[in-house]
């Protein structure tokens, strides 16, 4: 009889979807219910809740990925989870003298985020089992250079205490706000750590985790790839669901929160001055920001509880331009008519 491993035993496919389903659905009504404003003078309290926010939410497919490529070696993946936090702890400290050396172009995000999405698509084709890239050994690497590298990793939750880690008082706190921010983000992951003996122990449960992790990397790396494809302006696909707004003149009103931008869909003459105010309700994340490359360079900044006013002459060519956030996760259109 063959040793106990995750192989023995097929999982049916149909039910690994429909767990995988649930999942995602949670995980989107999770990012819709649950929202956490920042600044920085905030408390360590709240960036360690904004911190397991981030590790429930966008954060979890980039640096889940690579926890999960070290697991089967739980000295591995202790070791990648210390140096993460080591890493966001240095790093941030030095954020007051070098920040601008940690800021990402909107063009580099989309690189970053396009090489992420593709070593994440290989791992979930190895977990599912459907192509064996024997070449492609992700352990390899240094558990503490991959622990170092998330700090780089594209996630707006992260940038988001970055930057706002730039803005605090002193090196010191700017410290301490990414170590908290980091300590939530790990949550998540020490859960499937010290549980992780448990589905080693159990064939079934194992082929199942295998299988469920394999489609949920595979839908997140889709995702992610899509999301690089809008921020490097090449052509992609928008899920969002249009709520038009009936627009009079040339002023465009939209509000943003950390479910998204409402109304998302609007409609503008063809070489119009255009003036597009934006009221912050709560952002979070992503959404602080947004991005328009084939209307106006550059990125309209927002603050909870301000309006943000950017103004901007319409395209002469009608079409429909896509604006989202500056990760590319949320988006709307502007449709430019004759």
């Amino acid at each position: 009889m063959s040793s106990c491993c995750s192989t023995c035993y097929r999982p049916r496919l149909s039910l690994s979807l429909l767990i995988s389903a649930l999942i995602i659905v949670l995980f989107f009504l999770f990012q819709k219910t649950f929202s956490i404003s920042v600044n920085s003078s905030s408390s360590l309290l709240v960036f360690f809740l904004f911190g397991v926010l981030a590790g429930f939410s966008t954060c979890s497919p980039i640096t889940g990925s690579l926890f999960l490529s070290f697991l089967p070696q739980k000295k591995s993946a202790l070791i990648f989870l210390l140096s993460r936090l080591v890493a966001f702890t240095v790093f941030g400290y030095f954020l007051g003298f070098l920040g601008n050396y940690f800021r990402l172009s909107i063009q580099n995000i989309g690189i970053t985020s396009f090489i992420v999405s593709i070593i994440t698509l290989i791992l979930a084709l190895n977990f599912l089992k459907i192509f064996s890239f024997k070449n492609f050994k992700i352990k390899s690497v240094s558990p503490v250079i991959a622990g170092i590298l998330t700090f780089f990793l594209p996630c707006g939750f992260t940038l988001t205490a970055q930057s706002l880690a730039l803005a605090s008082a002193t090196p010191l706190s700017s410290a301490l706000i990414m170590l908290a921010f980091c300590f939530g983000t790990i949550l998540p992951l020490l859960l499937i750590y010290f549980s992780s003996k448990k589905i080693a122990n159990n064939q079934r449960f194992s082929a199942y985790f295998n299988q469920v992790i394999g489609i949920l990397l595979l839908t997140f790396s889709l995702s992610s790839l899509n999301s690089s494809f809008s921020l490097l302006n090449l052509p992609s696909i928008s899920f969002a669901k249009n709520i038009d707004q009936n627009i009079s003149g040339n002023v465009l009103k939209m509000t943003a929160s950390a479910s998204g931008y409402s109304p998302n869909n609007f409609k503008i003459k063809a070489g119009q001055k255009v003036r597009w105010e934006i009221t912050d309700t709560g952002t979070s994340g992503c959404t602080n920001a947004i991005i328009a490359r084939s209307l106006f360079p550059g990125q309209i900044n927002l603050v909870p509880g301000t309006t943000s006013i950017k103004e901007f002459t319409a395209p002469a060519t009608p079409g429909t331009y896509r604006f989202s956030c500056w990760m590319g996760m949320i988006s709307g259109t502007i449709e430019v008519i004759p």
